[in-house]
């Protein structure tokens, strides 16, 4: 089993409406194998690339680990993570 992650910056919500149609018919959260050759596990209605390259920069960070948890931990969006990543700086 093999992943890939795609994200998609949409500029014109009418115009992406039928993309996002055939995204949610894909969508399957088992991954059990049924004979599909392969279906959408996840969704996100965040920018999961630049989430990661924030979680990546605060465990890069000489701060402790209670800290890097706490700046992390239960974050509902990259505002709040690059609030937080902004803070431990200071």
């Amino acid at each position: 089993m093999q992943h890939l992650t795609v994200v998609y910056t949409v500029h014109d919500m009418d115009a992406f409406e039928s993309e996002l149609d055939r995204v949610k018919e894909l969508f399957d959260t088992t991954l059990e194998e049924d004979g599909r050759p392969w279906v959408i596990t996840a969704m996100s209605s965040d920018h999961e690339m630049k989430r990661l390259d924030a979680i990546r920069e605060v465990l890069g960070m000489k701060v402790s680990m209670s800290e890097k948890l706490e700046s992390v931990q239960g974050l509902l969006d990259c505002e709040d993570l690059e609030k937080e990543i902004a803070g431990l700086g200071s």
